[in-house]
C-alpha cells in the first residue's frame, strides 16, 4: 500500500509540472516611447524617467562615458526608445559607454509573477557590435551578465532565490557596455524585455488529481484482497 501511495504521489507530481506551460509577461516592448521625454545629451550622465506606463512600470534609461570632455560629439551615449521602430538604440561613440534602462518593479505589476520568474529574455534587433555585455541587476544585486555580438535571443536564467528578490521589488536593470575604446564604436537596438513566469496549478486540482490516483490504488488493493479469499 505504501509502495502505492508514493508511485500515485509521484504520477501526480509529474502530472502537475505538465500541467502549464511556461507564461510571459512582458516588461517593456518601448511601444511607449511618447511617454519618455527625449532630448540629445549635451551634459554627461543623464537620466530621463518615463510617465507610468500601462504595464505601472516606469522607464528610466541613464547614459554615460568615459573619455576626454569637450568632445561630445565623438563621445556619445544616446540611450531611448527609438521613434521610428518602437525599440530601445544603445550606441556609442570612440571611448568606452554605458547605457542603462531600469524598471520600477510595483506591487500590481508583481502580482502577475507571484508563480515565480524563471527568466528574462529580450530580442536583440540589430547589433553591429562584436561583443555588447548585458548585465541584469536587481537594485545594486547583479544577477548575470551576457556578451553577444549579433541579432537573437539573450536570456538571463533565474533561480529560485533570484525569482524571490525580483519578487520583493525594487529597481530592475539592463547595463549595456561595449568596446573600451576607440576607434571601434557599436550600435545596437533591442526589444521585448519579459520575463518567463513557471505558472503554478491550482490546488484544486492537484488535490482531485491525488484523489482520484489514491482511490484507483484503494480499489486495487481490495480486488487483489477478494481475488487471494476466493
Amino acid at each position: 500500500m505504501i509502495r502505492t501511495l508514493i508511485a500515485s504521489a509521484a504520477l501526480t507530481a509529474g502530472l502537475v509540472g505538465q500541467a502549464g506551460a511556461v507564461a510571459t509577461v512582458l516588461v517593456d516592448n518601448f511601444e511607449e516611447f511618447d511617454q519618455f521625454v527625449w532630448t540629445h545629451p549635451e551634459d554627461y550622465p543623464t537620466t530621463e524617467t518615463s510617465a507610468a506606463m500601462v504595464n505601472g512600470l516606469t522607464r528610466t534609461v541613464t547614459h554615460a562615458y568615459a573619455g576626454p570632455l569637450g568632445a561630445a560629439e565623438t563621445h556619445f551615449l544616446s540611450t531611448g526608445p527609438n521613434f521610428d521602430s518602437g525599440h530601445l538604440s544603445v550606441s556609442n561613440g570612440t571611448f568606452a559607454s554605458t547605457g542603462t534602462v531600469s524598471w520600477a518593479l510595483t506591487a500590481p505589476f508583481l502580482s502577475g509573477i507571484s508563480a515565480g520568474v524563471t527568466a528574462l529574455k529580450f530580442d536583440v534587433v540589430e547589433s553591429d557590435a562584436l561583443l555588447v555585455t548585458a548585465t541584469l541587476k536587481l537594485n545594486a544585486m547583479t544577477l548575470g551578465s551576457q556578451s553577444f555580438g549579433a541579432p537573437g535571443v539573450v536570456s538571463f536564467a533565474l533561480g529560485a532565490s533570484q525569482s524571490s528578490s525580483i519578487a520583493a521589488g525594487g529597481m530592475l536593470s539592463l547595463v549595456f557596455t561595449g568596446p573600451l575604446t576607440g576607434p571601434v564604436a557599436y550600435d545596437m537596438t533591442i526589444d521585448n524585455v519579459r520575463f518567463e513566469v513557471s505558472p503554478v496549478p491550482e490546488t484544486s486540482t492537484a488535490l482531485m488529481m491525488l484523489a482520484g490516483l489514491l482511490a484507483a490504488a484503494s480499489l486495487r488493493r481490495r480486488l487483489a484482497l477478494a481475488s487471494e479469499r476466493a
